[in-house]
Parts: structure tokens; C-alpha cells; sequence
């Protein structure tokens, strides 16, 4: 069995990944086990156990290796070739997650990371906040082209540049881990123009058998960036200068 974990940072791409992992025989793929919130470990991004019960992290009760050790990476998981979950970087900040992406490394000789990322933040940054002001957080790729944005923000200089530093920080430390274990990047935008050469590598990468995959679903950002942030044109001039004014790109 291959072990394995898919890290990023939200609205760039993972779950787009996820859905194509998961459609290969050979692959378990878990969602974001280690939530920050409560609800969503046991609700949305649940294990089913043995028994056909959820199965969830409580941190207030078990150490995350242990549980990984448990539940996740186990004899009984043998009968899937590959198996895995998400990890966002800005989630691993509870005690019973501490140092957790390192701890995966030094614990598990044989895992593997895939990283998926979307190196325009502030087509990320957009994503998230249309995503919050509409409720639209994804779109199945068999669903009609919208003919205008699904909402129009306004987005404060502090807000970008914490996003920009948070994610630049996080893009970082990934690169750094990449260099330590066996890994595979997955640009976001590569896999949407590419769907089925991406696919076939990252199954390569798994040591694993092609599988015909299908894109499950569509890339949310079909409008310029000025069309979904009604203060686009003093948001690129506010940054004018700095690392981040290549993001501005109309």
C-alpha cells in the first residue's frame, strides 16, 4: 500500500484533485481529517469505519499518528494500492497536530506528498471571497457556463496582503518538504488544461495502473479579475512595486 497525503491551502485546486484520485479503483481518498473544526471532521470530511459508522480525529482523545497509524494507514486499507487525505497547511494548529506535516515524515519512511497549488494568489483570494459572498464553493463540470459572476466583492489592501503573506508563507514551507521526501506538484491550472496528462503522471507517480479518469468538476473563474472585485483598479495600484503586483493581471 502507498501512503500518501495531498497538501495545499484552500481555493487552489484540491478538491478538483481529490474528486479525480478518487475516481481510480486503486485509491482510498480520504477528505481533510484534521479539520479545525469539529463539525467538519465528523460530518463532511468523516472516515466510515469497518462497522459503517463515522470515524473521526478527536484531538481532546487520540494523537494524530496513532490515528493514522489506526485508521487510515492499516492492514485492513491493504485492498487499496494507494491511500490518502488532504492537509492544509493552515490547519495543523491544534496540540494534537503539532508539527504534524513533519511528524507524517519522520514516522512514515515510505509516504509520499502530492502538492497541489495555484500560483496567481490572487485568483485564489477572488475564489474565496465570491465563493463566501455567493455560497457557491465548487461547480460540477456538467453544469451550464454562467453568463455573469456569481458575486461582486470588494476586497481591503490588509485583507489581500494577509492572504498573499499567509499563502506565500505555507507555498514555502511545502516546497522545502518536497525536497525531503518523494513528491509531486500539481499546478492548478495545468490540471484544468490538462486534465487527462496530469492525471496519467500523478498515477504514474503513485506507482499505480492508467485508469480513465473524467474532470468532475469546472474551473470557477471564467470572468477577468476586475469583473469579480468591483475595487480591482485601486487594489493593483495599492500594490504597485511590491511581490505581488504580478498577480494583478486585469
Amino acid at each position: 500500500m502507498q501512503k500518501f497525503f495531498v497538501a495545499g491551502m484552500p481555493r487552489t485546486g484540491s478538491t478538483l484533485l481529490a474528486t479525480t484520485l478518487d475516481q481510480h479503483p486503486k485509491i482510498r481518498m480520504l477528505g481533510e481529517l484534521f479539520h479545525p473544526v469539529a463539525a467538519e471532521r465528523s460530518g463532511p470530511h468523516a472516515m466510515t469505519s469497518k462497522h459503517g459508522k463515522p470515524r473521526f480525529f478527536d484531538p481532546d482523545k487520540e494523537d494524530a499518528i496513532a490515528f493514522l497509524s489506526r485508521e487510515v494507514w492499516t492492514a485492513a486499507a491493504l485492498k487499496k494500492n494507494a491511500v490518502g487525505f488532504k492537509l492544509f497547511g493552515d490547519y495543523v494548529k491544534s496540540k494534537a497536530t503539532d508539527r504534524l506535516f513533519m511528524r507524517i515524515v519522520e514516522t512514515f519512511s515510505d509516504v509520499k506528498l502530492v502538492t497541489i497549488w495555484r500560483e496567481n494568489l490572487l485568483d485564489c483570494l477572488i475564489s474565496r471571497q465570491v465563493a463566501r459572498a455567493s455560497g457557491k464553493w465548487m461547480e460540477s463540470a456538467k453544469s451550464r457556463a454562467a453568463d455573469k459572476p456569481a458575486a461582486v466583492v470588494t476586497i481591503s489592501p490588509a485583507v489581500a496582503e494577509s492572504f498573499f503573506k499567509g499563502y506565500s508563507d505555507v507555498k514555502n514551507f511545502l516546497d522545502s518538504l518536497s525536497a525531503s521526501i518523494p513528491s509531486f506538484h500539481v499546478d492548478y491550472d495545468a490540471l484544468s488544461q490538462n486534465f487527462e496528462g496530469v492525471s496519467a503522471e500523478l498515477f504514474n507517480f503513485l506507482g499505480l495502473d492508467q485508469y480513465p479518469v473524467a474532470q468532475a468538476l469546472r474551473k470557477q473563474s471564467q470572468f477577468s479579475q476586475s469583473e469579480y472585485v468591483e475595487n480591482w483598479s485601486e487594489l493593483r495600484e495599492h500594490f504597485q512595486g511590491s511581490d505581488y503586483y504580478s498577480f494583478f493581471v486585469g
